[in-house]
């Protein structure tokens, strides 16, 4: 399944948008009705939503609260589903303000519907790391935790099954992988070509099912290689991110909070220095003038 916004016209649509305070009192028939769907689709498709985590995450948790409500009285209800994908489809724009127990479901189980969602996964964990800034370890060990997920994941790209090392097995990305792997040594795109040319399993595959799986191999070289150049030139100073503050941190729960069973870390207790508020440097890109216009 995927959700398609892009033909969602909000200048041309009648509907109104769903608002926040309405959530609540939605009973599982009304969710049932196609037009109360399409609202949540048409508020969804509205940019903001995307861009703005003070918008999408109230959305997010009363959505989440309404269904989980339901779903108690309503276990098999296929609706819930649907709705659930709305859910899937702003974590997924929204990664950093996620529970490490979601990044990694989302990357283990949902990456293929946010690829036909047509998401861009690279644009997002791109965010993603420029928000980790502050802490490297932290940092690093989401990039494990999203590498891990993707190796473990199950969705299936193509119907036959795929021959890897004599052995045949289903088509599902972690197989993928194990695949594409001794192709691979620097993540380049060189190799992902070499790999499309020779590989006699890719070569079985529909053309729009080639296309995801190289927007995979994308994602996963990115996350293995091109991180390890950004991840360096940031500790040696060659990168200068804005530096995230005692606001944010705040407004997030800790990632050792987060990860509690999922990475263990040293139980290391860290003082850290509290230094006065500075004036914010003049933006450089679109993503720093966003960044510090949200702080204000």
């Amino acid at each position: 399944m995927a959700l398609n916004l892009t033909q969602i016209n909000l200048y041309l649509e009648k509907e109104k948008p769903i608002t926040l305070a309405e959530i609540p009192s939605f009973g599982i028939e009304d969710l049932k009705k196609p037009e109360i769907y399409k609202r949540f689709i048409i508020t969804i498709a509205n940019p903001e939503y995307e861009v703005l985590p003070k918008i999408a995450l109230p959305f997010i948790d009363s959505l989440n609260k309404l269904l989980v409500s339901l779903s108690r009285n309503y276990p098999d209800e296929p609706i819930l589903e649907k709705y659930r994908e709305i859910i899937r489809y702003l974590q997924f724009y929204h990664l950093y303000f996620q529970k490490l127990t979601i990044i990694k479901n989302l990357f283990e189980n949902y990456l293929l519907f946010a690829l036909k969602s047509e998401i861009d996964i690279k644009g997002q964990l791109q965010k993603l790391f420029i928000f980790y800034n502050y802490d490297m370890s932290d940092w690093v060990d989401v990039r494990e935790l999203i590498l891990r997920s993707l190796r473990e994941n199950k969705e299936k790209i193509g119907e036959e099954k795929i021959k890897i090392k004599e052995l045949e097995v289903v088509p599902i990305i972690k197989n993928w992988l194990l695949d594409y792997e001794p192709f691979r040594k620097e993540g380049r795109a060189i190799e992902r070509a070499n790999y499309v040319a020779k590989s006699e399993n890719f070569k079985k595959l529909k053309e729009e099912e080639k296309k995801i799986l190289m927007q995979v191999l994308e994602i996963y070289d990115y996350l293995q290689f091109d991180l390890n150049w950004y991840i360096a030139a940031v500790e040696n100073r060659l990168i200068f991110l804005p530096k995230t503050t005692s606001k944010e941190i705040i407004s997030k729960p800790s990632l050792t909070e987060m990860s509690s069973t999922l990475i263990k870390k040293p139980s290391e207790t860290i003082e850290k220095k509290v230094e006065p508020p500075v004036k914010p440097p003049e933006p450089k890109s679109a993503l720093e003038k966003k960044y510090w216009e949200e702080e204000k």
